[in-house]
C-alpha cells in the first residue's frame, strides 16, 4: 500500500497492490459515507496480469505480482516492484507507464524476484531481491546499478531470501527472512552517484 497526501497532509489517494489473482493496483479516494464517516471508494485500477512480452504501446500496464510500491513525491510517480516479471516499473500517479527496468537474472541491472524497495529521496532506490538474496541500489532515471550488497549464503555479508527493506534516516533495515533476522546497516549517502534530469 502507498499513500498520496495533499499539501495539508490529508490522504488524497490510497494505492493497494493485489499480489496474485488480480495482479493489479487499485486506487481508492477518500469520501464521506451516508453517516458522515470517512471512508474510501475505488477510483480506478492500474494494470492487469501479464508478462512484458505481451506489452505494446497501446496495451494496458501488465503485472505479475506487484509486490511493493512507493510514491516518488518529487517526480509525482509511483514506483513498483513487479516481482515475477523481475523488474521495477515507474508509472505516473494516474497509472501511465514511464519506464521499466530489469530482466530476469543475477547480473547487475537484472533482478531475481524483486520484492521490497525503499526510495532514498535522491532519484535512487534500494531493491530487495528475494530470489537473488541481495540488495541492489538503482538509479530510477536509467535503471543503472549503483551498488550491490549481500548475495546468497549464510556467512557474514550474505543474505537468505530477503523479503523487505526500509530506510529511516541514514539507517537501512532488511528483513532477511531465510535467516529469521532483521539486519541494519548504513544506507547510501543521498545524492551519491545520482543525477536525475527528468
Amino acid at each position: 500500500m502507498a499513500l498520496l497526501t495533499d499539501d495539508a497532509g490529508r490522504v488524497a489517494r490510497v494505492y493497494v497492490s493485489e499480489y496474485g489473482g488480480n495482479d493489479r493496483i487499485t486506487v481508492f479516494k477518500p469520501v464521506t459515507d451516508a453517516d458522515g464517516k470517512p471512508a474510501f471508494e475505488p477510483e480506478f485500477v492500474i494494470g492487469a496480469f501479464g508478462a512484458p512480452a505481451d506489452e505494446s504501446d497501446d496495451a494496458p500496464v501488465l503485472f505479475n505480482r506487484p509486490q511493493t510500491m512507493a510514491i516518488d513525491h518529487e517526480h509525482n510517480e509511483l514506483v513498483v516492484t513487479d516481482a515475477c516479471n523481475h523488474r521495477v516499473r515507474r508509472l505516473t500517479l494516474d497509472g501511465h507507464p514511464v519506464a521499466a527496468f530489469g530482466t530476469p537474472g543475477d547480473a547487475p541491472g537484472e533482478f531475481n524476484y524483486p520484492y521490497g524497495m525503499a526510495l532514498l529521496g535522491d532519484g535512487s532506490a534500494i531493491v530487495c531481491e528475494f530470489g537473488g538474496s541481495r540488495l541492489q541500489r538503482i538509479d530510477l532515471a536509467t535503471g543503472e546499478t549503483l551498488g550491490l550488497l549481500g548475495g546468497p549464503g549464510y556467512d557474514e555479508g550474505t543474505l537468505a531470501n530477503p523479503w523487505a527493506v526500509t530506510v529511516i534516516g541514514r539507517e537501512a533495515y532488511v528483513l532477511d527472512s531465510g535467516r529469521n533476522r532483521v539486519l541494519g546497516f548504513h544506507s547510501p549517502a543521498p545524492g551519491v552517484g545520482v543525477a536525475r534530469a527528468d
